[in-house]
């Protein structure tokens, strides 16, 4: 489930510098500035948050608000997160959508080497009603006091991007269609009414980067779905198998009932054909079972076959 996060552009010294928010633009990137970690956090071995504090107690000194901000930023923005981004208490200057995991620039505008790729889905800025300032990383929760207005404005923002880019199709098959404008209209009118609605929701934490090494050092052309034994060539000669197969926790995450995160291992999952996974999830449902093996449900499969 994507996460909200507000990110300042700069600081409230010089408020009509809008340079770095320029540069955000520009490059589509989103970065923090931390001049005392003027370093590559991807170049040392984190295995805990206690390791990365212990690691920036001598850049930081006693600062552990710095330490907590650099950490979300730096582990736990996901790809997919939104991030909204501000300018001291009460202007709004865009949102956009984390396309990359963490990366340092040594040659950073204005020592902002700290960054994330990101695609902007707006850039139109708003005033908004006095918002805390965000100096560099916070997430934006519908548990949190204050947080109200933010979450409504994000809301309220994501259905006028959503109208605009209904528009913006419905003008281009104006363009290119032989139907009239008015038949348009009825048309797009019948997925109209934009049913769609953008909230916030309580979500299992995930860990994107998990999937993506686990893949990248199993999945080849001859990887086989631990379901059906199927290869991705079996169904999608064109899909590539990284894009295919799918992680499945042997043990889903909402057994966990963890209010911290909890360690989850290569042995803890499996690679499934999209078909197998949803499959498999049904049946946990239907019957409803904690936990299948895959033994138990390779055997159902080939029942099913059978």
């Amino acid at each position: 489930m994507v996460r909200f996060w507000q990110i300042a552009a700069g600081d409230n010294k010089n408020k009509n510098d809008f340079s770095l928010w320029e540069y955000f633009v520009k490059n589509n990137r989103i970065c923090v500035k931390y001049e005392k970690v003027d370093t590559d956090l991807q170049k040392h071995s984190f295995i805990s948050k206690e390791a990365f504090d212990i690691f920036l107690k001598d850049k930081c000194g006693s600062d552990g608000l710095k330490k907590n901000e650099l950490w979300k930023f730096f582990q736990e923005v996901q790809i997919g997160d939104l991030i909204i981004v501000t300018r001291g208490h009460s202007t709004y200057l865009g949102l956009g959508l984390i396309t990359s995991n963490y990366q340092f620039d040594n040659l950073g505008f204005k020592n902002y080497k700290h960054f994330r790729d990101i695609q902007w889905v707006d850039t139109e800025k708003d005033e908004v009603n006095n918002w805390s300032h965000s100096t560099t990383t916070r997430e934006i929760r519908d548990s949190e006091k204050g947080h109200e207005s933010i979450i409504a404005f994000i809301n309220s923002k994501m259905m006028k991007i959503s109208i605009k880019n209904l528009q913006n199709i419905h003008e281009k098959i104006a363009q290119n269609n032989s139907l009239t404008t008015e038949e348009q209209d009825e048309i797009m009118g019948l997925e109209g009414k934009l049913k769609e609605q953008w909230k916030l929701h309580r979500y299992i934490e995930r860990d994107y980067r998990l999937v993506y090494e686990y893949k990248k050092r199993h999945v080849n052309a001859d990887t086989k779905c631990a379901g059906c034994l199927k290869t991705c060539a079996d169904y999608y000669k064109e899909i590539k198998p990284i894009n295919f197969f799918e992680l499945h926790h042997l043990v889903p995450l909402a057994e966990r009932k963890a209010v911290e995160s909890s360690i989850t291992q290569g042995k803890d999952v499996i690679l499934l054909c999209p078909n197998c996974h949803t499959a498999i999830h049904r049946l946990l449902i239907k019957n409803k079972l904690k936990e299948m093996s895959i033994e138990d449900f390779r055997k159902y499969v080939q029942s099913r076959r059978d």
